[in-house]
């Protein structure tokens, strides 16, 4: 497999340094039609009665079916929700045997009404049906840090980055990369982009997201308002500019981007201990253009430009090519987790730290705005 170059390579071999220059990395001036977001569906972590439905959303979505799939970073379990927000099936339990979890933390839709798992600590991808069958298990040969996956059958797995640099209290910026391996739905390998930047492990750091639609892997860089698009070969196939650029972090967002990072510690002792020793390193001088880009199920992408401790998420959905289709805004404690071209699915918390997850139909303004079914 030849190397995976760098972004700028990236830019410089495939013609779009004049597109970057021109858009100056920078898509918030774009005239991008706006909608209404309207939450149409929530799933309280704790029902009326008292039950827990689940303790940390870690990741989910929802199939174009309604069904609603959460991987549970805190009990090692697999939720399943119908359309209406009633549970149908709790799958899993922590432990290392067959069909048990340890660090099950991300879920995609690999397949029409199919959710592959990634167990990062197990390095293991299960697939599982609409219903909470388990029907296949692959093992991988390394040590996995993120999955993302589209129905057309398009899996990207990128694997524990490798630090090149030195510590960031010396004074000089971390270079991470990795290895992003591919497969098909069915979990075989179908190649692998090697020595990916996949940016700074800190917080508000630039790091690197990955989404795929179909054919196409997207590949946001942190240090660009830029999205490229790769072939599963690692050729730039286009791009799009998205995100803001030049903005400046605040102490507010610095805090909740450190808590965010240290919610899926079970104990609340650890999590307190995390959040204080991010917040011993310096902010960053600029935030990231983007906090986070998803693959929208049905094609395309969601980008997230907003970050924890602002007022509002804003949202863009762009097309599988690069253009920009909508623009919404979402509640600003909203984390942003799937979607599809009709809406997003996030997950709110409270105070007290009880999360709520939301599917918000991305719509123009109408007469059932605000209605929400609720699990009880």
């Amino acid at each position: 497999m030849k190397a995976f170059p760098t972004q700028t390579t990236y830019a410089a071999k495939s013609g779009l340094v004049i597109i970057l220059l021109a858009v100056a990395g920078d898509a918030s001036a774009q005239a991008i039609p706006k909608v209404t977001a309207t939450a149409t569906l929530s799933i309280p972590s704790t029902k009326d009665d008292g039950d827990v439905a689940f303790a940390y959303a870690s990741g989910a979505v929802r199939l174009r079916s309604g069904t609603v799939v959460v991987t549970d970073g805190r009990d090692n379990r697999v939720h399943f929700f119908n359309a209406g927000g009633h549970s149908i099936a709790s799958i899993g339990r922590a432990g290392d045997g067959p069909g048990e979890l340890r660090a099950n933390w991300h879920i995609c839709e690999s397949a029409p009404d199919t959710v592959m798992v990634l167990d990062r600590q197990l390095r293991r991808l299960y697939s599982y049906t609409a219903r909470g069958q388990l029907f296949r298990t692959r093992s991988l040969t390394f040590e996995a840090n993120s999955l993302t996956c589209s129905p057309g059958g398009s899996v990207a797995v990128t694997a524990m980055p490798e630090m090149k640099g030195a510590p960031i209290n010396g004074g000089e910026r971390i270079a991470y990369r990795a290895t992003v391996h591919l497969y098909n739905s069915r979990s075989d390998s179908v190649g692998a982009l090697r020595n990916v930047q996949v940016g700074e492990p800190r917080t508000l750091g630039r790091f690197t997201y990955f989404a795929t639609s179909g054919d196409r892997i997207a590949a946001a860089f942190g240090d660009s308002a830029f999205v490229a698009l790769l072939n599963r070969s690692g050729e730039v196939v286009g791009g799009f500019p998205a995100g803001v650029s030049g903005r400046r972090p605040t102490p507010r967002q610095y805090h909740a981007a450190a808590e965010l990072l240290s919610a899926q510690l079970a104990v609340e002792a650890q999590r307190r201990t995390s959040v204080k020793l991010m917040l011993r390193q310096p902010m960053p001088d600029r935030l990231p253009p983007y906090s986070a880009i998803v693959s929208s199920a049905d094609g395309g992408f969601w980008v997230a430009e907003n970050f924890p401790g602002d007022s509002l998420q804003g949202l863009v959905r762009y097309s599988r090519t690069g253009a920009p289709v909508v623009r919404t805004s979402l509640p600003g404690h909203a984390r942003l987790l799937s979607g599809r071209d009709d809406g997003v699915l996030a997950v709110l918390e409270d105070e007290r730290g009880d999360q709520t997850l939301t599917w918000y139909a991305v719509t123009a303004a109408g007469p059932n705005r605000g209605k929400v079914r609720r699990q009880n």
